[in-house]
Order: structure tokens, then C-alpha cells, then sequence
């Protein structure tokens, strides 16, 4: 629970500055960067060590992270200086969840048994679309253990469609008696 609220108040905090730079876009694409790079078991192992110097850290933060906007460089040193790396994926997700909300759009998760078309996915996205009053962006799965039907994740929100869950329905209605 704690590295949620880090990430998040992390997030907060940078698109906060980034708003009154105007550089909220610019910074997203520079966060998937620094995630990316911070993937690097090597490099985060070097980062975390505790017998390399700050110096030596900070001048390696410097040169990796070059193309980034100073105010990247210092978020990565922080995070490095408080022991707090293993929030980066939390700190990008949340940090995207500001710039969806910034620029009105409503990120959806679609799960279904086999791939969606793409009249299919339009669809989907303009439903969606009237019902939440905001531009979609979809993300698509397919995970055939539904057997069939789909899922749709807005937000916090969990809509089960899929043939999975009426199955598991009806064997619990089953077992209990209760038809």
C-alpha cells in the first residue's frame, strides 16, 4: 500500500510542475523512458548498491537520462536517495492517469476470449465514449480462459461479460440450492 501512495504522491507532485511548464506530454514520454531504462537489472542494481558513492550515482543518473528535462534527472536522484526506486512503474502509471484526466480521455481495459476486429474495437470505444462523455483509449487483451464474452475494466470499474463468470455463477447458485 505504501509504494502506491509514494508513486502516486511522486506523480502528483511532477505533474504539478509540469503543468506550470507546460510539459505534461513531454514528460510522459520522458517517464516511459526512464521506466524503461530503470528495467535494467544491472543498472538499478548499481543505482540501489550502497557502497557506490552519491557522486558516482548522480554523474551515471547525468549521463543515462541526458535527453531528459533536469526536473527527470532530479526526480530519478530523489527516488534513488530515498530508497524508493520500485515505485517508478506506479509513479508512470499514475502520472499517465493525470495526463488522461488532463486532456479528457478515459482509459478502458478490454479482455475477450479471441482478438477483437477492428469495426469491433471502434465500437467498443464508441459506446463507451457516450457513456463516460470523454475520448477513449483502449487497451485490448485476449485471454481465451473467459471461454467467451468480455470484460471491461473504466477505472475502478469491473463490468464481467464473460462466459467464465456466468459459468462459475451458475455452479455456485448450484451448490448452494438456492435455484
Amino acid at each position: 500500500m505504501a509504494l502506491t501512495k509514494s508513486g502516486k504522491r511522486y506523480a502528483q507532485a511532477l505533474f504539478e510542475l509540469a503543468s506550470e511548464g507546460n510539459v505534461v506530454e513531454a514528460w510522459a514520454i520522458q517517464l516511459e523512458y526512464v521506466a524503461e531504462v530503470l528495467n535494467n537489472a544491472e543498472f538499478l542494481a548499481f543505482l540501489n548498491h550502497a557502497k557506490v558513492p552519491d557522486i558516482q550515482k548522480q554523474k551515471a543518473i547525468g549521463e543515462v537520462f541526458k535527453e531528459t528535462d533536469q526536473s527527470i534527472q532530479n526526480l530519478v536522484s530523489l527516488l534513488v536517495k530515498n530508497s524508493s526506486m520500485e515505485c517508478v512503474t506506479d509513479l508512470v502509471k499514475n502520472y499517465s492517469g493525470l495526463l488522461d484526466q488532463y486532456l479528457g480521455k478515459q482509459r478502458i481495459t478490454v479482455t475477450t476470449a479471441v482478438q477483437l476486429e477492428d469495426n469491433q474495437i471502434s465500437n467498443i470505444k464508441n459506446v463507451i465514449a457516450k457513456i463516460v462523455d470523454k475520448e477513449v483509449v483502449l487497451d485490448a487483451n485476449v485471454d481465451d480462459s473467459i471461454i467467451g464474452g468480455i470484460i471491461i475494466k473504466i477505472g475502478d470499474q469491473l463490468l464481467d461479460g464473460s462466459t467464465k463468470t456466468q459459468f462459475n455463477d451458475m455452479r455456485r447458485i448450484i451448490k448452494s440450492g438456492n435455484i
